[in-house]
């Protein structure tokens, strides 16, 4: 569904198919700020934004992981 970049970036988003979506903006979007300082900004936000993901990633695949395992490993009866 529509939304502005610019209230849901930065956020992960669950579409109506259960994927995860996360919000941010094209990297070319930083280099047409005008001021140095600027873009300075919106590249160290753009950075920490990748590592939200990074993250987010590696959560999902460690929760994977336990739940596979949990699935594959035959219950033992005393």
């Amino acid at each position: 569904k529509p939304m502005l970049i610019t209230k849901a970036r930065g956020k992960f988003i669950e579409s109506d198919s259960g994927l995860l979506n996360f919000i941010t903006i094209h990297p070319s979007a930083i280099y047409r700020q005008r001021e140095k300082d600027q873009q300075e900004k919106e590249y160290r936000r753009f950075a920490e934004e990748l590592k939200l993901v990074s993250r987010k990633l590696r959560s999902l695949t460690r929760n994977a992981r336990t739940t596979s395992m949990r699935t594959w490993i035959p219950a033992v009866r005393a």
